[in-house]
């Protein structure tokens, strides 16, 4: 059955039973700020790479992150409104986590790298956590998380293809390596996967007098996240999404679910057809050609080359403390690479059992957490943006199976979303009368506003991230 579109007024946040009958919440300049900031991270920030004082979008968006919560915690206005439910058990798993991730950092092998990347690791978290904040308060913003990501991806998609144009033989050019804004073909892919899933968007919510609009708006919005996507030629990007399509389809109403066959037939088909004429001389581009390469690397290329290099400087007391966050790029006999290309291994190397085990349990507790919210949702909008944050974090954790997918931080910044989204409550009621124990220090304002400080002074003390983000 076709349910009616929810409007801005039907998602409206009702006052707290601390607010006085029928005042509602203003909405606080800090709000608009971290509004302006999320969308220009969610958005356009690999076209600001683009801009001549910012050399790498990664470090703009760590940047933008902490952006981001200092609005919110350092604005004198409201916003943490009450206590943050958390059990007992995921207390306790975090717990082990940040004991577990502070001793392999204090025993790294190189030490300096490290404490920048288990500072990235805090943003990343950080910024999760007060984005679900911000979310569960200012409702609406869900309305346009949702359309941004593919829309950005349409901004960028645009950028490459007219870069294509201005080159004298764009099928020469080194497109695997250096493609413009990434740097890597397959992170232009990352960002191709995850458009491709918000992109199914309209057409869960294909009712009204719009509803041939929205399908349309849908067909073209994939039709180009699949050409790219294909043209990157990730063969885990694209099984990734597959399962992620297949979980929405299984979901989704059955009015919805013919609509949504037909338009991922069709965008797959046109997209393949169109990437087949933006061929290069690169074997690393191209699906089709990615699947019928031959060669010594196998159907993993080179993988396993990776993940042996990964595990053997673990050994020891190393196997339940790490070798610390971010060593493997400073490995002297690593295969290549920046990371093990395995969240697994990427987890293990950095900060062992004792470190990899929480971290893991603590994610799939997340994911289920946001499952069981899916299932009760009552309203219709929400339930359909739940499920495609789901599904956004299903396709990032089996492509991170074997890319990096946990260590760059667009897709963590993706995955960070998505989470955030995930898990909103249901219900305001759910959010301020839960029955599980509260954590007073975790919801603290004043705690993270010290996280912020500490982190911006880390960032700010690296040269490196001085250098990475300005010239």
């Amino acid at each position: 059955m076709c349910r009616r579109r929810p409007t801005f007024d039907s998602i409206a946040v009702p006052p707290l039973p601390s607010t006085p009958a029928g005042e509602t919440r203003t909405t606080h300049p800090s709000d608009l700020l971290a509004l302006l900031v999320l969308c220009l991270m969610v958005s356009v920030t690999s076209l600001a790479q683009g801009l001549p004082f910012v050399t790498r979008h990664e470090s703009l968006i760590r940047l933008l992150q902490l952006v981001f919560t200092g609005s919110l915690l350092f604005y004198p206005g409201r916003f943490f409104e009450t206590r943050t439910p958390i059990s007992r058990t995921v207390r306790l798993l975090l717990l082990v986590w940040i004991v577990a991730s502070v001793t392999s950092v204090v025993f790294s092998m190189y030490p300096g790298p490290s404490i920048i990347r288990q500072a990235e690791w805090t943003t990343h978290i950080v910024f999760g956590f007060v984005l679900w904040h911000f979310l569960r308060r200012h409702r609406p913003s869900l309305q346009y998380i949702v359309w941004l990501v593919p829309v950005g991806f349409l901004l960028t998609g645009f950028f490459e293809l007219g870069y294509w144009v201005s080159l004298e033989s764009p099928r020469t050019f080194e497109w695997c390596t250096s493609i413009p804004l990434f740097g890597h073909l397959r992170h232009f892919g990352y960002y191709a996967m995850v458009a491709l899933i918000f992109s199914v968007a309209p057409l869960l919510d294909g009712c009204g007098d719009d509803r041939w609009i929205r399908r349309v708006a849908a067909l073209s919005l994939m039709t180009l996240c699949f050409s790219f996507l294909a043209w990157t030629g990730g063969r885990a990007a694209m099984g990734s999404s597959f399962v992620a399509l297949v979980g929405i389809l299984f979901f989704a109403e059955k009015g919805q679910r013919g609509w949504i066959v037909a338009v991922v037939v069709i965008a797959t088909l046109v997209g393949l057809w169109v990437s087949s004429h933006f061929w290069i001389e690169e074997m690393c581009a191209g699906i089709l050609d990615r699947f019928e390469r031959p060669g010594a690397a196998g159907f993993l290329l080179g993988r396993e080359e990776i993940w042996r290099s990964a595990l053997e400087p673990i050994e020891g007391v190393r196997w339940l403390i790490g070798t610390g966050p971010n060593s493997y790029a400073y490995l002297p006999g690593k295969a290549f690479g920046l990371h093990p290309h395995s969240v697994l291994l990427q987890f293990l190397s950095e900060w062992g059992l004792l470190g990899a085990l929480p971290a893991l349990v603590l994610l799939w507790l997340l994911f289920r957490s946001g499952f069981k919210r899916f299932i009760r949702e009552t309203d219709a909008y929400r339930k359909n943006v739940r499920l495609l944050a789901l599904a956004v974090i299903v396709a990032s954790t089996i492509h991170s199976l074997v890319d990096g997918l946990y260590y760059h931080a667009q897709p963590l910044l993706f995955l960070a979303v998505a989470f955030a989204i995930a898990v909103l409550p249901v219900d305001e009621a759910e959010s301020l009368h839960d029955s599980s124990s509260k954590m007073a220090g975790i919801s603290s304002r004043w705690v993270l506003r010290g996280l912020v400080v500490l982190l911006a002074s880390i960032f700010l003390l690296s040269s490196n991230a001085i250098y990475n983000m300005l010239l």
